[in-house]
């Protein structure tokens, strides 16, 4: 048989077993203002992160809007992360992003993520160290969580981000 250019019928996807905790409460967390210009450098050095409140019990994916800070550093490999308030690591992924992109990225998680709904948690983001990424932030956008500058809670600033179920 030869190769057709012919599009086949798409099928239904198929239902995902449903937990009787697994009916979706309210809107996922995101801060996706308009941005005015402001971004911080995504490095080791700086430990950073954004706070949020789950909403529902799994997370699916992250989205964090990002922008190539300094050019000339060839992409960069970056990694994110979900952590509880006791600072343990529930999910890890990463990517190599290219020099020149602008805009929002999807980190997907292999498998769905449990939280519990209304607990707290944080989103990190880490390059490997060549600074080519920024991370897109404004002033205080998001009413469920702040920024984590170096290491520290910054309430009078959020990064840019959507939690996807």
């Amino acid at each position: 048989m030869t190769p057709s250019n012919e599009s086949l019928p798409l099928q239904p996807p198929l239902p995902s077993p449903l937990h009787q905790d697994d009916a979706v409460s309210a809107p996922e967390p995101v801060n996706e203002p308009p941005w005015d210009g402001a971004w911080t450098n995504v490095v080791p050095a700086n430990p950073m992160g954004q706070s949020f409140i789950a909403k529902d019990p799994y997370v699916v994916s992250v989205d964090v809007e990002i922008v190539t800070g300094n050019l000339g550093q060839g992409g960069d490999h970056l990694i994110l992360r979900i952590v509880s308030a006791e600072a343990e690591v529930l999910a890890e992924t990463s990517m190599f992003v290219e020099e020149g992109f602008e805009g929002w990225l999807q980190f997907r998680f292999r498998e769905r993520v449990r939280v519990a709904r209304g607990s707290s948690y944080v989103i990190e983001l880490q390059g490997s160290g060549k600074v080519a990424f920024g991370w897109k932030y404004g002033r205080n956008t998001y009413s469920g969580g702040s920024a984590v500058l170096l290491g520290k809670d910054r309430p009078d600033i959020d990064f840019f981000f959507r939690v996807n179920r």
